[in-house]
């Protein structure tokens, strides 16, 4: 067939066979979108040329109302040049629409529009005469249709177009019905609220406050032997070719003479065997580790990286013998007590390393033991009528601690004392003593959620159905609610601040105003709908031709930084835009601010 056409290719015969194969691949497989636009044209809807004059002249009106962003990448990520080329393309579409159904703009629409200071643009009425100003001729042409570039029939006959885009936007929203059932709905969804106070027991705080000891770590390892073993397997690089290091217990007092007296005093008992490192560390010490009784964990005793310990006191370190307690150290305006705990290098034995991940678990255990109790204590004390304003840290304050208890520190001993003490020792603990009475623990915080919707989370906290059901179950009034609610990493007490619940003569009030905004929100996800399917429409039946080309230039963003240097992983290569695909969303990101 090719040789019989190109051997005939100057007679008649041959360029109409030629010409009904280009129809037939061009029906079945697409014509070149831009095969009749000149090479200034953007695309041709129904028969109407969108030229680059009329896409500039679209661009300086959107940059004119500041809704063009100023970053390039921005530009690129909000698809700005899309917005604006398918808001023409949309706007054409639907004044062909509507001119099929009998409806019109005139010529005088429009100039009232102007005479009114407004402009129509993305299905909006926006003013660009200032609301102080009145409409003057010589202002609107020299100052607004000047740097727009475009004269003034070609201006009025746009807005006559944009005008007659909206009046059938509105017959499409006014289309749109909303049953009574809904508007109740989004009223009840919204009406029932809820604000509550609540305070929070954060589990890894109360672990500083537990010392674990040896009864509680071999329990813990012969508990929890599998866990730990799997835990030493994903963990084993922390226990292998370590450097000399040895674990501390500090203390960091003030200057002052009382605070040098105190140190000196506790530094004795602890030589003595009368009191520990860590109550003393919880007593006086300001350093941070205060709340954990002084343990500042392993160091490398050759090197002071990760350290902020002064050159004084880590110079010490070297020369304490395990279990040994510093002298009095002045560094950095402050005295210093050392005391090595342990000491390790090289290979650390898997029994030992065990015992350490054991340590930190049961630690954690611990601390979520401790914050349920002190939760639990706080709630009784409450409940019994203590003000809130005592059993709780108020917004704002700093530090603010409470007792275990209430017993006087030095009336019990401090967790880990006397298990290997013998029972006729003055120092052991009595049967049935609290371990923990007396010890200072931190004061929860009481906040406020603000009012939040039932059903939603809650601010703060989450999703806590259980706290959520028993609030809107209460009846009458009471400063905590019964239950201990747990949440991620915490327990939480929570009281009911405020209730707020649907009745029918609120919602006689709001109805209009949720109705209204059902309304809008629905219109606009219809008419999205309608318009795309329109412009698709349009477009599958050749009444929408696009350049190709033109498209392609006119969405390709230059994103290149002020100084030149490009991006070493430069971004994927964007799709070239396809009309109709923005068509219905009323300038999209552009114009978020205005909707």
């Amino acid at each position: 067939m090719l040789d019989f056409l190109r051997s005939r290719s100057t007679g008649y015969l041959a360029w109409i066979i030629l010409g009904t194969i280009a129809v037939v691949f061009g029906l079945q497989f697409g014509l070149p979108g831009d095969i009749t636009l000149g090479p200034d044209s953007v695309a041709e809807v129904h028969g109407e040329e969108i030229r680059n004059e009329d896409f500039r002249f679209q661009s300086i009106m959107v940059q004119r109302f500041g809704l063009v962003p100023k970053e390039p990448k921005v530009r690129e990520m909000v698809g700005v040049n899309e917005e604006i080329i398918d808001g023409i393309v949309e706007r054409i579409v639907l004044a062909h629409e509507a001119d099929r159904m009998g409806l019109a703009a005139t010529k005088t629409e429009a100039e009232d529009i102007v005479l009114d200071g407004h402009v129509m643009l993305f299905g909006n009425r926006l003013e660009w005469l200032g609301p102080e100003e009145k409409f003057n001729y010589e202002l609107f042409k020299n100052n607004w249709l000047g740097p727009l570039r475009v004269p003034e029939p070609a201006y009025l006959e746009q807005q006559a177009e944009e005008t007659l885009a909206q009046t059938l936007r509105d017959v499409v929203g006014a289309s749109v019905v909303i049953p009574e059932s809904e508007i109740r709905n989004q009223y009840d969804s919204s009406a029932n609220t809820l604000a509550l106070r609540y305070a929070r027991y954060d589990f890894a705080a109360f672990a500083d406050l537990a010392d674990p000891t040896p009864a509680q770590l071999d329990a813990y390892v012969a508990d929890n032997a599998e866990e730990l073993d799997k835990r030493y397997e994903s963990q084993k690089t922390r226990f292998t070719a370590l450097p000399r290091q040895a674990r501390l217990s500090i203390v960091k007092a003030g200057t002052s003479d009382e605070a040098r007296a105190a140190l000196t005093e506790a530094r004795a008992q602890v030589i003595a065997g009368a009191q520990r490192m860590a109550a003393v560390a919880r007593a006086q010490s300001t350093h941070d580790t205060a709340a954990r009784g002084g343990d500042y964990g392993w160091t490398d005793e050759q090197s002071d990286a990760a350290s902020d310990l002064p050159d004084a006191v880590r110079a010490v370190i070297a020369d304490l013998s395990e279990a040994d307690v510093s002298q009095i150290i002045e560094a950095d305006d402050a005295l210093w007590l050392v005391q090595v705990t342990a000491r390790r290098e090289g290979d650390v034995p898997r029994d030992d390393a065990l015992r350490e991940l054991a340590e930190e678990g049961l630690r954690d255990q611990l601390g979520e033991d401790l914050a349920r109790r002190a939760a639990e204590e706080d709630q009784n004390v409450v409940t019994a009528g203590g003000p809130l304003t005592e059993v709780f840290s108020q917004p704002g304050a700093l530090g603010e601690t409470t007792l275990f208890g209430g017993t006087a520190i030095e009336a019990v001993e401090l967790p880990g004392e006397g298990e290997d003490d013998d029972d006729d020792d003055a120092t052991a603990k009595p049967d049935g003593a609290d371990p923990v009475a007396g010890l200072s623990r931190p004061k929860a915080e009481l906040r406020s959620t603000g009012p939040f919707v039932k059903g939603q989370r809650i601010p703060g906290l989450g999703l806590v159905p259980q706290l959520v059901d028993d609030a809107w179950a209460l009846e009458g009034e009471a400063e905590l609610l019964d239950g201990l609610y747990e949440v991620p990493g915490a327990v939480v007490l929570a009281g009911v601040e405020a209730k707020e619940q649907a009745n029918d003569e609120d919602f006689a009030e709001q109805r209009d105003d949720i109705e209204r905004g059902l309304r809008q929100a629905k219109s606009r996800a219809v008419f999205r709908s309608w318009a795309r399917r329109r412009c698709l429409d349009a477009k599958g039946q050749g009444d929408i031709k696009v350049s190709e080309g033109t498209i392609k230039r006119l969405t390709t963003y230059d994103t290149t930084p002020p100084d030149g240097k490009k991006e070493e992983t430069p971004p994927p290569a964007r799709p070239t835009h396809t009309v109709c695909d923005r068509v219905g969303g009323g300038g999209g990101m552009l114009t978020a601010r205005l909707r």
